[in-house]
């Protein structure tokens, strides 16, 4: 079993104290989400990695129990990205506030 979130990816290169070259192309490949050190864009499409402790975003597919908990409207557009990679085994919760913004995008 894995619990984990999913951050905004901006948020999280801040907090991992990346380099201004790594924001510059996080920013250039539009980067929305992250989870596991992987950055992806509005569609789910993995546009960059970083080195982490620990697992990886590919390690997560051998999982049989995958629970994504995220919390706050502002990370709607971060969820929606990494539902966009079509999570195998994953178990969402999310709060209403996402719940709402995601299902605006998708009527």
């Amino acid at each position: 079993i894995i619990i984990h979130s999913i951050g905004n990816a901006f948020e999280m290169a801040h907090r991992r104290k990346s380099s201004m070259e790594v924001l510059k192309a996080l920013e250039d490949k539009k980067a929305v989400s992250e989870s596991f050190g992987s950055y992806f864009d509005k569609d789910g499409n993995e546009i960059f990695k970083t080195s982490t402790i620990g697992m990886s975003f590919k390690d997560v597919d051998g999982i049989d129990n995958v629970f994504t908990i995220v919390g706050g409207e502002e990370k709607a557009d971060a969820v929606f990205s990494y539902l966009s990679t079509q999570p195998a085994n994953a178990t969402l919760i999310i709060d209403e506030a996402i719940c709402k913004k995601i299902i605006k995008k998708l009527i």
